[in-house]
């Protein structure tokens, strides 16, 4: 990534991970008249938090970051780099298979079938690949949402392979699509963790539709059953956190020897986060102290093992909202609760996942009739503690997680539609 590149990206992850509204903010910091001593006593304390944030683990560097590139027969990235171009070839069938949607017949998967050939051995490729340990671009930050368009291509053959009335090969793909999300994950960017946590949502989608397409059949549900259970990995959230603070880091250590925040800032044309009354650096220096503060109490809570995703997610919540409860050289780490959502991803991929097994489990135990109970002891919602919510409907059920909002009430759609929290037999194809 070239330094500009680098330092506009920076600059995005601070604005939406912890600078929040930054205008809002300036307008409050300039009313209070701001304080240049106040800025310098926050300043002090730079050299003692990068201390602090290397004796806890936190890397220094995009070297220690990123780590050392492993074994070139270890690594699947320039495998899919390879697999993508070859199916770039026949770029409308890749992009076909990507949007399958619809019921085994409909116009949309008849056209995916068709193109299925075109790609299927860059796609085998790319398939074989998940099972390497490595994931490793060095700094391109920006590989995470193509190893997304390769997870819904996999997505898309899984169906295809059920309906042909292969579902060995069907529950090989959707395994492999799930490592893909893992690998996503090793990108350490906010990228890398939202798409990876999209990529396993995606499978956990496509579980649902197969379960759909074949009318629940029993076969079909036990060999999901069996897949599902085994995929039990978590994005890496910690390692898109680490990222910001390497990122920013590495782009305001260059200011802090005597260029002043402006140059940094001169690609945003944003004057309004210059304080009145408090010289630049002065200004930079107590903003990366604090920012570095708010990562290190962020790291801890990713480093606490014997936390639920759920209560990672409330402490977060409750560290964002903590930053309102300080001073003006908080500006860039207070305003940040609306932008601090990522925080509420951390349970999604466990709840999709049980929200299928748990599906699955109540289609296996339902008398062949198809009339399912008017209510039903289920799982556990990873979000709130308590059971999802069951309700038997005219043709099925649906199995419904609070999702987000159990942890935030105020979020909008925007981050993740209600509608996603939910397991429907049938589903919407």
């Amino acid at each position: 990534m070239t330094k500009s590149a680098k330092r506009i990206s920076v600059v995005v992850l601070l604005m939406a991970v912890l600078a929040g509204s930054l205008i809002s903010c300036a307008r409050r910091a300039s009313a209070n008249g701001g304080s240049q001593a106040l800025f310098e006593r926050a300043g002090e304390d730079l050299d003692k938090e990068l201390t602090g944030a290397k004796a806890d683990g936190m890397p220094q560097s995009e070297t220690e970051l990123f780590g050392l590139a492993p074994t070139p027969s270890e690594n699947a990235a320039p495998i899919y780099t390879s697999a993508i171009a070859e199916m770039g070839k026949h770029w409308k069938a890749y992009v076909v298979l990507q949007r399958l949607k619809g019921p085994s017949g409909s116009p949309g998967w008849r056209d995916a079938a068709k193109n299925l050939p075109l790609v299927e051995g860059a796609l085998n490729k790319a398939q074989a690949a998940a099972s390497l340990a490595h994931c490793w671009t060095g700094p391109d930050a920006n590989f995470a949402p193509k190893v997304k368009q390769v997870a819904k291509a996999l997505c898309a053959k899984a169906r295809l392979q059920v309906n042909s009335g292969n579902t060995t090969a069907a529950m090989q793909t959707l395994e492999a699509a799930w490592k893909l999300g893992d690998q996503a994950g090793m990108e350490p960017t906010m990228s890398g963790f939202i798409n990876s946590t999209g990529i396993k949502r995606m499978v956990c989608w496509t579980a649902e539709a197969i379960i759909t397409d074949t009318k629940a059949d029993r076969p079909v549900l036990l060999a999901l059953q069996d897949t599902l259970r085994k995929l039990t990995s978590a994005p890496d959230a910690r390692r898109a956190f680490q990222g910001v603070f390497v990122f920013m880091w590495d782009v305001y250590r260059p200011t802090l020897g005597g260029d002043g925040v402006q140059e940094n800032l001169a690609d945003i044309n944003d004057r309004q986060i210059l304080v009145p009354g408090v010289d630049d650096q002065t200004l930079i220096r107590a903003y990366v102290t604090r920012s570095i503060q708010l990562c290190r109490k962020l790291d801890a809570v990713f480093a606490n093992a014997k936390l639920s995703s759920r209560e990672k997610s409330l402490r977060m919540i409750a560290i964002y909202q903590d930053q309102w409860k300080q001073d003006d050289t908080y500006r860039l780490s207070r305003d940040t609760l609306e932008n601090a959502d990522v925080a509420l991803l951390l349970p999604m991929a466990e709840t999709w996942r049980k929200l299928v097994l748990n599906g699955i489990s109540i289609l296996l135990t339902s008398p062949p009739t198809g009339q399912f109970s008017k209510s039903l002891v289920v799982d556990i919602d990873p979000y709130t503690g308590a059971p999802f919510t069951y309700k038997a409907t005219s043709t099925g059920f649906k199995l419904a997680s609070q999702g987000v909002r159990a942890i935030n009430p105020n979020i909008t759609d925007d981050l993740v539609p209600s509608s996603s929290h939910v397991f429907s037999y049938p589903c919407n194809l």
